[in-house]
């Protein structure tokens, strides 16, 4: 991927998670938490590359129908700088976070 392919990809990420509060000023969407149906836990997972320390992070919560915590996870690989890495980072953590839990 070339760097303008890169720009362009931040670029429309950032537009769809924020939006334009009317003074020209771009805000962040709010977003409301949903809970899952009844006898389910809802997983959250997400990735992240942290330039500075030279590697992807993740990070996964589980959570009940009421919002409470059943059990998180976090994770680190350094030596990449990939976002797709994190995210499968992530889906990794949040695998092992269920099987962990049953």
């Amino acid at each position: 991927m070339t760097i303008i392919q890169q720009a362009k990809r931040l670029l429309e990420a950032f537009r769809i998670t924020t939006k334009d509060d009317g003074n020209g000023m771009m805000r962040p969407r709010q977003t409301k938490w949903q809970k899952p149906p009844t006898d389910f836990i809802k997983l959250k997972f997400d990735g992240a590359v942290f330039w500075t320390e030279g590697g992807v992070g993740s990070r996964v919560i589980a959570r009940d129908v009421e919002g409470m915590c059943l059990g998180w996870r976090i994770g680190f690989q350094r030596g990449t700088l990939d976002a797709t890495v994190a995210e499968a980072l992530a889906a990794r953590c949040a695998a092992d976070l269920v099987v962990q839990y049953g």
